[in-house]
């Protein structure tokens, strides 16, 4: 059967990657031929069959799809934030077959996850997915290697409703083991229906997959998706560098009591310079700022918690500052003290 191109179109951005205004819908073939640039890199597409879709999130990757090799050029032109042609093909049978591990989940009416633990699962993980349960299947316990006391092992079935990020090519259908807490009286409740976020290895051609430690399976919600999304498009833009230390400092005293600046030259990985800077000033909230750049000037920037930056900085950062990078120096090692305290903890679970 030949495949035609269409042009029903899914949720813009729905792979999760920057927006890129300005781009034209090109035909099949035109966007096909494009190199694999870190350009086409953050294009998002969807390949649809007459029930079921793969997503792609890059156009490399949508190229050498079997099924999107002979597809007919049919041009159309627009401008999109984030370009996601459908195409229709022919049906295709998908085999189920069982995961072979499984994670433990939070009980019902436990606490939402932090956000450094959405940041962790997030920045870890290779796939994640918004899904709808289709299918929820008990495992006997005699059959469930590792299952904790007071928990119940669930295979869960899930239709991907779509991608916000992926290494590879996702099937519409995923397949993974689920644990969850066993009710005293009763079975543990059946999740068909439920719409949920998960963040998951890999998947095979098969669908079958496995959730990432932690709690990578978590009701959906738009704030929730909202706030994945947007960890998920910073660390791809590459803007915000990975901290892993600081290497020196210094303070300078204000002309009136209790006025300083301090400067904490940090270590990043990939050796892009990054300064934070405390202002301390009388009658004023200590202010933190980061500069990305040997000069220190006007476009250094806030850090507000609960960002990709915040969280770089309070997880990767010392309580205390080494001797090494000034810590011998007690008014130094203050600032540096308060600063720390200032940004919050990085708590994790």
């Amino acid at each position: 059967m030949p495949i035609s191109l269409t042009h029903d179109m899914i949720n813009a951005g729905s792979c999760g990657f920057p927006s890129l205004p300005g781009i034209p819908q090109r035909s099949l073939n035109s966007i096909a031929a494009q190199p694999a640039t870190a350009l086409s890199r953050q294009l998002c597409f969807k390949i649809d069959t007459s029930d079921e879709a793969f997503w792609f999130p890059a156009v490399h990757q949508a190229r050498n799809h079997p099924r999107l090799r002979h597809a007919p050029a049919t041009p159309r032109t627009g401008l999109m934030s984030c370009v996601s042609p459908v195409f229709r093909a022919a049906s295709v049978a998908l085999a189920l077959l069982g995961a072979t591990s499984a994670t433990a989940q939070p009980a019902p009416g436990a606490a939402p996850p932090t956000y450094v633990t959405l940041a962790d699962l997030t920045l870890a993980a290779p796939v994640i997915v918004r899904a709808t349960i289709t299918r929820s299947q008990r495992i006997n316990p005699s059959d469930a290697a590792g299952l904790a006391p007071g928990m119940a092992r669930q295979l869960l079935t899930a239709r991907v409703d779509g991608a916000l990020t992926a290494t590879a090519a996702v099937p519409p259908e995923l397949v993974w083991l689920h644990d969850v807490p066993q009710p005293e009286r009763g079975r543990a409740p059946d999740q068909r229906g439920q719409q949920v976020l998960a963040w998951l290895q890999p998947p095979d051609a098969e669908g079958k997959t496995v959730l990432m430690p932690g709690p990578s399976m978590q009701p959906w919600s738009a704030p929730l998706e909202a706030t994945v999304r947007a960890i998920a498009t910073q660390a791809v833009s590459g803007t915000v560098p990975i901290v892993t230390g600081v290497s020196n400092g210094f303070r300078v005293p204000g002309t009136v009591p209790g006025e300083a600046e301090s400067q904490f030259f940090l270590t990043t990985k990939g050796g892009k310079p990054l300064t934070m800077v405390v202002l301390d000033r009388p009658g004023q909230r200590r202010q933190i700022q980061v500069a990305s750049s040997d000069i220190i000037d006007e476009s250094a920037t806030s850090v507000a918690p609960e960002t990709l930056l915040w969280y770089r900085l309070a997880c990767a950062l010392p309580g205390r500052l080494p001797a090494s990078a000034g810590g011998s120096d007690p008014a130094l090692a203050a600032a540096w003290a308060s600063a720390i305290a200032s940004l919050g903890p990085c708590t994790r679970p």
